[in-house]
């Protein structure tokens, strides 16, 4: 009995972490662990138990579970063998023992030789973050050769290889080669998001070698190419002291000009507001200085000196982690100094004070201050913050203000693909079927878009299509669920699908799709529907007895664990009361017999 609830216990977490509970699949590996009936389920439960807390980013948690995981005497003949390895280099990596994490990836990769390389999209990961960790630990060479792998293979983030490459080459102090990979970037690889990067570290390098017309150069098309790039303001400032460098100082004015007006309150425009005083005062314009001063940053140069000492002293009680007093004098700051040369940071590091003491609806009007101040440092994270926090108000119109632009501005594929998403749910929510379809094959039509992210925005297409009547295209999104490794949404999409032939009229089809459910259940809540209607079938074409049969099963055997199954046995009840209720004596003007109720849809 021990070893069967184990394997219970194992089967049912890996369902829950199938369904994403993440946090219920790791009280079933832990019980799973704690029983210890069968070592080998033993040594799987405690990869399984880290593998869910290193998703719950709990890295020390997951570290000593894998500890074990590799202690175990049955580790090699378990499954999740080379899996382990792989996982334990990333958890590793998120620890910072780059060694480590370069020994696990080294022992996955050795793990995987000889097998049929049918899927290499995990191994080629395996080989950047070899490289990663080499680069970390300035072993640039074998690095190199790692990322080589990647770009040889063309893999998916080949660009990616491509980019640390380049970096690595720029270590080593050789900035040919270095600017050799970066180029190549823009020639093999079509609308990187690393592109943007690229570009600026090439005009970087080339300021970094003294050949000042070519870094102006990529500046320039930088700053036009990709303006909503949060690198815009450091070429702004580095295109404006190669201006000053070069003694061209009314270009380098009117640049320092633009990122003071178009980005107050960075450190970049602190430093440019250095350099335009080095050039009034070079040119004897003191008093030119002091009126700019005056007007661009609205204060006085005495109260710039305010400014500073009042600010620097809040951010150093935030950098000491005394967050409530940060929090005190930040407010005082931005009270005080609305348009100060330290706003910017001053409204962000509020807003992260205030997340930090679990005041997250105070942080949000400072997420959205900041984030409507065009392109900066921190535009990224707080369009992240903002939306979130929108949404989980339920304000899913503001959301989209935040989660549209945070799509344009993403650094990376997983904050794209999760703005995507999260402009799904909103529409969604807000029941507008034609922006829900816009918004998923949006989606869907992204290259790294996980298998998750797929089937949430197919389920919420599917939805919506069922709600608003129109049950053709349900019937179509829904067949794209019906080998979802998700239970609940295959076991829905069954249903629906067999509920909509139902409706019309075409009742073998119908049978024919619960036959092929209770052959393969996906969910017990959907498999207890699905007989429902089975039974409605069974009733249509006058077969009473059976009918009553499959619902007395369903009132006798179904566990009920929250509302939404007492509703299953409850309808299951009623519909059996009906079958059941004596028949009203005939008339010539009625023969007709009970009549089940369909369901009300939600």
């Amino acid at each position: 009995m021990r070893q069967a609830y184990q394997r219970i216990l194992v089967n049912r977490g890996i369902d829950l972490f199938n369904e994403r509970n993440l946090q219920g699949a790791a009280v079933c590996f832990d019980s799973a662990v704690a029983v210890n009936a069968t070592p080998a389920i033993t040594t799987d439960a405690l990869y399984l138990a880290a593998e869910t807390q290193y998703r719950l980013a709990n890295y020390g948690r997951s570290q000593k579970l894998l500890d074990r995981f590799f202690t175990a005497s049955s580790r090699k003949e378990s499954v999740y063998y080379t899996q382990a390895l792989y996982t334990g280099g990333y958890v590793y990596m998120r620890r910072k023992r780059y060694g480590d994490a370069e020994e696990q990836f080294s022992e996955f990769l050795k793990s995987e030789s000889g097998k049929p390389e049918s899927d290499r999209k995990q191994i080629l990961d395996a080989y950047n973050r070899m490289g990663d960790c080499l680069y970390v630990r300035k072993n640039f060479d074998d690095a190199i050769g790692y990322y080589n792998r990647v770009i040889n293979a063309n893999g998916q983030d080949a660009d990616y290889a491509t980019y640390q490459k380049a970096l690595c080459y720029g270590a080593q102090g050789k900035n040919i080669e270095k600017l050799n990979s970066l180029n190549y970037i823009f020639e093999k690889f079509n609308n990187s998001p690393l592109s943007p990067k690229a570009m600026f570290e090439i005009a970087n390098t080339y300021l970094i070698c003294d050949n000042n017309e070519m870094a102006q150069l990529y500046y320039t098309n930088f700053i036009k190419k990709y303006s909503q790039s949060s690198f815009v303001p450091q070429a702004l400032l580095n295109l404006g002291l190669i201006y000053y460098n070069t003694e061209q100082n009314d270009k380098a004015l009117e640049t320092f000009d633009r990122l003071m007006t178009q980005y107050p309150g960075t450190d970049e425009a602190r430093d440019a507001l250095m350099a335009i005083k080095n050039i009034y005062v070079e040119q004897d314009r003191v008093e030119e200085y002091f009126n700019y001063v005056s007007r661009t940053t609205k204060h006085t140069v005495s109260a710039v000196e305010q400014d500073s000492t009042l600010y620097l002293a809040a951010e150093n009680r935030y950098f000491a982690g005394n967050y409530d007093n940060a929090i005190a004098g930040l407010g005082n700051y931005i009270e005080k100094f609305p348009n100060g040369l330290f706003i910017l940071k001053a409204h962000y590091y509020l807003a992260d004070a205030l997340t930090r003491t679990g005041h997250r609806d105070k942080a949000l009007v400072h997420y959205q201050w900041v984030a409507e101040r065009g392109n900066n440092p921190y535009t990224e994270t707080c369009l992240v913050e903002a939306s979130s926090t929108l949404f989980a108000q339920k304000s899913y119109r503001k959301a989209l203000d935040y989660y549209v632009p945070l799509v344009m501005v993403a650094s990376s594929d997983a904050v794209r693909l999760s703005a995507r998403m999260g402009i799904v749910r909103c529409w969604y929510a807000l029941k507008d079927t034609a922006f829900v379809s816009a918004s998923v094959h949006e989606l869907l039509n992204e290259p790294k878009a996980t298998t998750e992210q797929k089937d949430e925005a197919s389920v919420m297409l599917a939805r919506s299509y069922y709600y608003a009547g129109e049950q053709d295209k349900a019937f179509d999104s829904y067949n794209a669920l019906m080998n979802s490794a998700n239970g609940d949404y295959m076991g829905e999409a069954a249903y629906r699908r067999a509920y909509i032939k139902f409706n019309q009229n075409d009742i073998d089809a119908s049978e024919q799709i619960i036959e092929a459910v209770v052959a393969n259940p996906g969910s017990d809540y959907w498999l207890a529907k699905s007989f429902i209607l089975w039974a409605q079938i069974f009733h249509r074409r006058g077969n009473d007895l059976q009918a009553q049969q499959t619902l007395q099963s369903i009132v006798d055997n179904y566990e009920t664990a929250n509302e939404a199954d007492e509703e299953v046995v409850m309808e299951a009840q009623q519909q059996l009361d009906a079958l059941k209720a004596p028949k009203q004596e005939e008339t010539p003007e009625s023969t007709e017999g009970p009549v089940i109720q369909l369901e009300a849809e939600d």
